[in-house]
Protein backbone atom coordinates (compact mmCIF):
# COMPACT_ATOMS: atom_id res chain seq x y z
CA UNK A 1 0.00 0.00 0.00
CA UNK A 2 1.35 3.80 -0.67
CA UNK A 3 2.85 5.53 2.58
CA UNK A 4 0.50 7.79 4.01
CA UNK A 5 0.41 11.21 2.43
CA UNK A 6 3.19 13.98 3.65
CA UNK A 7 1.42 17.49 4.59
CA UNK A 8 2.44 20.37 6.41
CA UNK A 9 -0.04 23.32 8.36
CA UNK A 10 1.54 26.56 9.40
CA UNK A 11 -0.39 29.22 10.66
CA UNK A 12 0.33 32.51 11.63
CA UNK A 13 -1.82 33.40 14.64
CA UNK A 14 -2.75 37.39 15.52
CA UNK A 15 -5.08 38.07 18.02
CA UNK A 16 -6.43 35.14 18.54
CA UNK A 17 -8.74 34.26 21.65
CA UNK A 18 -9.25 30.70 22.81
CA UNK A 19 -12.77 29.75 23.27
CA UNK A 20 -12.37 27.36 26.14
CA UNK A 21 -10.53 26.76 29.03
CA UNK A 22 -7.04 25.27 28.46
CA UNK A 23 -6.50 22.81 32.20
CA UNK A 24 -8.40 25.70 33.89
CA UNK A 25 -6.61 28.62 32.01
CA UNK A 26 -8.09 31.36 29.57
CA UNK A 27 -5.49 31.90 26.96
CA UNK A 28 -6.01 35.18 24.72
CA UNK A 29 -4.19 37.52 22.39
CA UNK A 30 -2.43 34.43 20.46
CA UNK A 31 0.69 36.08 18.14
CA UNK A 32 2.66 33.72 16.52
CA UNK A 33 3.08 30.58 15.08
CA UNK A 34 1.62 27.18 14.74
CA UNK A 35 3.22 24.16 12.59
CA UNK A 36 1.33 20.98 12.31
CA UNK A 37 2.76 17.73 10.30
CA UNK A 38 1.29 13.97 10.52
CA UNK A 39 3.19 13.57 13.70
CA UNK A 40 3.30 16.85 16.07
CA UNK A 41 2.01 20.34 16.52
CA UNK A 42 4.45 23.06 17.44
CA UNK A 43 2.99 26.17 19.23
CA UNK A 44 5.26 29.15 19.59
CA UNK A 45 2.96 32.38 20.58
CA UNK A 46 2.71 35.11 23.15
CA UNK A 47 -0.03 35.27 24.82
CA UNK A 48 -2.25 36.21 27.76
CA UNK A 49 -2.83 33.46 30.37
CA UNK A 50 -5.60 34.53 32.46
CA UNK A 51 -4.70 37.51 31.74
CA UNK A 52 -0.84 37.91 32.40
CA UNK A 53 1.56 38.24 29.48
CA UNK A 54 3.52 35.30 28.89
CA UNK A 55 5.70 33.27 26.16
CA UNK A 56 4.53 29.57 24.75
CA UNK A 57 6.79 26.85 23.71
CA UNK A 58 4.37 23.87 22.99
CA UNK A 59 4.83 20.11 20.88
CA UNK A 60 2.04 18.05 20.79
CA UNK A 61 2.18 14.42 19.48
CA UNK A 62 -0.58 14.37 16.86
CA UNK A 63 -2.37 10.78 17.18
CA UNK A 64 -0.13 7.65 18.70
CA UNK A 65 3.13 8.87 16.90
CA UNK A 66 5.43 8.88 19.82
CA UNK A 67 6.67 12.46 19.82
CA UNK A 68 7.03 13.40 23.73
CA UNK A 69 5.04 16.30 24.86
CA UNK A 70 6.54 19.65 25.84
CA UNK A 71 5.33 22.36 27.30
CA UNK A 72 7.36 25.67 28.57
CA UNK A 73 5.67 29.22 29.58
CA UNK A 74 7.62 31.98 30.48
CA UNK A 75 6.70 35.57 31.69
CA UNK A 76 6.94 38.02 34.76
CA UNK A 77 4.07 38.32 36.68
CA UNK A 78 2.75 41.28 37.97
CA UNK A 79 1.65 41.08 41.79
CA UNK A 80 -1.85 40.82 40.70
CA UNK A 81 -1.05 38.35 38.06
CA UNK A 82 0.76 36.21 40.51
CA UNK A 83 -2.03 36.27 43.31
CA UNK A 84 -3.87 35.31 40.61
CA UNK A 85 -2.33 32.17 39.41
CA UNK A 86 -0.25 30.94 42.41
CA UNK A 87 -2.20 32.54 45.83
CA UNK A 88 -0.01 32.73 48.55
CA UNK A 89 1.75 34.28 51.35
CA UNK A 90 5.30 33.52 50.89
CA UNK A 91 6.19 35.91 47.57
CA UNK A 92 5.16 38.92 47.33
CA UNK A 93 6.02 41.67 44.03
CA UNK A 94 6.70 40.77 40.67
CA UNK A 95 8.31 37.83 39.72
CA UNK A 96 9.81 36.67 36.57
CA UNK A 97 9.30 32.26 35.81
CA UNK A 98 9.61 29.75 33.60
CA UNK A 99 7.94 26.84 33.92
CA UNK A 100 8.34 23.42 32.02
CA UNK A 101 5.49 20.62 31.58
CA UNK A 102 6.91 17.32 30.40
CA UNK A 103 4.72 14.34 29.01
CA UNK A 104 3.79 12.98 32.37
CA UNK A 105 2.58 16.31 33.54
CA UNK A 106 5.65 16.65 36.27
CA UNK A 107 6.31 20.46 36.58
CA UNK A 108 9.75 22.32 37.00
CA UNK A 109 9.78 26.11 37.70
CA UNK A 110 12.59 28.51 38.21
CA UNK A 111 11.75 32.11 39.67
CA UNK A 112 14.04 35.18 39.62
CA UNK A 113 13.01 37.02 42.52
CA UNK A 114 15.14 39.74 42.47
CA UNK A 115 12.35 41.96 42.15
CA UNK A 116 9.90 40.26 44.75
CA UNK A 117 10.04 39.97 48.90
CA UNK A 118 10.56 36.76 50.08
CA UNK A 119 8.74 35.68 53.65
CA UNK A 120 9.74 32.60 55.52
CA UNK A 121 6.51 32.60 58.01
CA UNK A 122 7.81 31.97 61.53
CA UNK A 123 11.05 32.53 61.04
CA UNK A 124 11.56 36.42 60.79
CA UNK A 125 13.82 36.04 57.79
CA UNK A 126 12.80 38.07 54.41
CA UNK A 127 14.80 38.78 51.24
CA UNK A 128 13.62 42.18 50.23
CA UNK A 129 13.17 43.54 47.23
CA UNK A 130 16.60 44.75 45.36
CA UNK A 131 18.62 41.15 46.45
CA UNK A 132 18.98 38.66 43.54
CA UNK A 133 17.96 35.59 44.39
CA UNK A 134 16.76 32.46 42.48
CA UNK A 135 14.01 29.60 43.40
CA UNK A 136 13.49 26.12 41.64
CA UNK A 137 11.40 23.84 42.18
CA UNK A 138 9.09 20.57 41.30
CA UNK A 139 5.27 21.39 41.76
CA UNK A 140 2.04 19.14 41.97
CA UNK A 141 -1.25 20.66 42.56
CA UNK A 142 -4.15 19.03 44.01
CA UNK A 143 -7.10 20.93 44.47
CA UNK A 144 -6.52 23.58 46.87
CA UNK A 145 -3.17 21.65 48.31
CA UNK A 146 0.00 22.42 46.27
CA UNK A 147 3.31 20.55 47.06
CA UNK A 148 6.54 21.96 46.27
CA UNK A 149 9.57 19.54 45.95
CA UNK A 150 13.34 19.76 44.78
CA UNK A 151 12.84 23.45 46.36
CA UNK A 152 16.56 25.28 46.22
CA UNK A 153 16.79 28.80 46.85
CA UNK A 154 19.50 30.74 45.85
CA UNK A 155 21.25 33.94 46.51
CA UNK A 156 24.51 36.19 47.79
CA UNK A 157 25.20 35.01 51.08
CA UNK A 158 22.42 32.59 51.26
CA UNK A 159 20.64 29.08 50.15
CA UNK A 160 18.07 26.43 51.31
CA UNK A 161 17.15 23.30 50.29
CA UNK A 162 13.43 21.02 51.26
CA UNK A 163 10.24 21.23 50.61
CA UNK A 164 7.10 22.87 51.20
CA UNK A 165 3.53 22.12 51.39
CA UNK A 166 0.78 25.20 50.61
CA UNK A 167 -2.90 24.59 51.52
CA UNK A 168 -5.14 27.28 50.43
CA UNK A 169 -2.53 29.66 49.85
CA UNK A 170 -0.55 29.52 53.14
CA UNK A 171 2.20 27.55 54.32
CA UNK A 172 1.01 24.23 56.12
CA UNK A 173 4.40 22.68 56.17
CA UNK A 174 8.09 22.91 55.53
CA UNK A 175 11.25 21.01 55.71
CA UNK A 176 14.23 22.26 54.69
CA UNK A 177 17.74 19.52 54.97
CA UNK A 178 20.20 22.87 54.81
CA UNK A 179 19.67 25.95 55.47
CA UNK A 180 22.00 29.06 55.50
CA UNK A 181 20.42 32.46 55.61
CA UNK A 182 23.81 33.93 56.32
CA UNK A 183 27.27 33.25 55.73
CA UNK A 184 28.09 31.69 59.19
CA UNK A 185 24.99 29.31 59.07
CA UNK A 186 24.78 25.28 58.89
CA UNK A 187 21.55 24.12 60.07
CA UNK A 188 17.92 22.16 58.96
CA UNK A 189 14.15 23.46 60.01
CA UNK A 190 11.02 21.96 60.22
CA UNK A 191 8.24 24.37 60.25
CA UNK A 192 4.23 23.46 60.83
CA UNK A 193 1.21 25.61 61.17
CA UNK A 194 -0.23 25.40 64.29
CA UNK A 195 -3.24 27.22 64.96
CA UNK A 196 -2.53 31.16 64.40
CA UNK A 197 1.37 30.34 63.80
CA UNK A 198 3.76 28.14 63.44
CA UNK A 199 5.65 25.30 65.41
CA UNK A 200 9.45 25.31 64.83
CA UNK A 201 11.95 22.42 65.45
CA UNK A 202 15.51 23.34 64.40
CA UNK A 203 18.89 21.25 64.51
CA UNK A 204 22.18 21.44 63.26
CA UNK A 205 26.02 22.75 63.13
CA UNK A 206 25.31 26.16 63.71
CA UNK A 207 22.55 28.77 63.83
Amino acid sequence: SPPPPAWTVELRLSGVDIGEAVEGRSLTELDGSLYVTPERADLKADALVDGAPMKLDVTQPVGDSGVAMRRKISGTLSPEAREKLAPGTLISGPVGFVMEVGAKGDRTVSLDLKTAKLTVPGTGWTKDVGIAATLGFAMQTDGAVTRLTDLRLSGKGFEASGAVLIKDGGLSTADFDHVALSPRDNYDVSIKRKGPGYEIALGGEAI
